[in-house]
């Protein structure tokens, strides 16, 4: 008798212990949420709603947290974290699931779950379904005859009929998905071309930098800490033929400080110096500020060093220099422009 009770006793304790640990996956999500880190929210919410990527299905009844007696979540819950894990999709522009997961908040009926019909036809637009999404923006637009989203909703109806129009007469250009080398694991974007190479920036995975830290998750809720991300935007050379398997993918050869992140980067005309788009890792509100970097002697860069304030008035970013090599061009919210992001020159 006393052995069967260590045993029921222990059973219970593991149960419990399992119901906690999985009960953590929710409270991370929304940990990492709160902090901007959306493809880490997006990754928790799944293992919270039981989401493989064998399957890409919620299971229900969800089991994988326990609100209740009877270990079912309540329903506002399986709502809550699935248009949560809608908007950290949308967040890292990963639009196939941001579609998913939208399109089923679409039949919640709660008011704050409203704008899911708005995104969803974000999303489907995003995801070049343009007839979809025109269909998705005229029912949000119907149903929501007083939403502060209506009027974008209207530009966003007459740019996805635009783009629909155009696709019954396509262009000469066919584009093509580059090779598993160039997107690979990771985001990889703001491409640009130089002497033959193709320069872009990835995230693709690189030995975690700085130590785990203790995220922000609200008053009277226990802390989640956070290890350091792997995933580190940075700028790589692809030399050779982009579109064969042969090219090859290494790192540029730039001093990058621990801590700052670098992407799309643009060349002056000749090649001596390299404008790049830097922002620090643990930034949650994501300044950014552009910084330089000058060609040596013996082909070496220098170390990249931030421009003056001429150019870092407020975030600065997306550096595009002229052919001519006289004129640079960037995005920044410095003072004097029509409001948020604009172009200067």
């Amino acid at each position: 008798m006393k052995r069967l009770t260590v045993t029921l006793a222990l059973c219970c304790a593991y149960t419990c212990i399992m119901a906690q640990y999985v009960v953590n996956y929710r409270r991370a999500a929304d940990a990492y949420f709160q902090n901007k880190d959306y493809y880490a929210a997006a990754s928790f919410y799944k293992k919270a709603l039981n989401i493989t990527s064998d399957t890409m299905a919620i299971q229900l009844p969800y089991t994988a947290d326990v609100s209740t007696k009877t270990n079912e979540r309540k329903e506002t819950d399986n709502h809550f974290m699935i248009y949560r894990l809608a908007e950290a999709s949308r967040m890292y522009k990963n639009y196939k699931d941001a579609e998913r997961y939208y399109g089923m908040a679409t039949a919640f009926t709660e008011e704050a779950y409203a704008p899911a019909k708005y995104w969803y036809g974000v999303a489907l637009r995003a995801n070049m379904k343009y007839e979809e999404a025109s269909l998705a923006f005229e029912s949000f637009i119907k149903a929501n005859p007083s939403s502060p989203w209506r009027e974008e909703a209207a530009l966003e109806l007459a740019s996805a009929k635009f783009a629909a129009a155009e696709m019954r007469e396509p262009g000469m250009v066919q584009l093509s998905k580059l090779r598993d080398g160039i997107n690979t694991e990771g985001s990889n974007y703001a491409p640009a071309m130089y002497g033959g190479t193709l320069f872009f920036t990835s995230s693709r995975p690189v030995a975690p930098e700085g130590a785990t830290k203790t995220l922000n998750t609200g008053q009277n809720s226990l802390p989640v800490t956070k290890k350091a991300t792997p995933y580190i935007n940075t700028l790589y050379m692809a030399q050779g033929d982009p579109m064969s398997n042969n090219a090859q993918v290494k790192g540029l050869n730039l001093k990058r400080p621990p801590g700052v992140e670098f992407g799309a980067p643009a060349f002056a005309a000749n090649g001596s110096t390299i404008y790049i788009t830097a922002w620090r890792t643990d930034d949650v509100t994501k300044r950014y500020s552009i910084w330089s970097a000058f060609k040596k002697s013996d082909n070496s860069w220098s170390d990249p060093a931030m421009l003056s304030t001429i150019i870092n008035n407020g975030n600065a970013k997306q550096p595009f220099v002229t052919a001519d090599g006289k004129q640079l061009y960037f995005v920044s919210t410095k003072p004097g422009g029509w409001g948020g992001d604009d172009i200067w020159v």
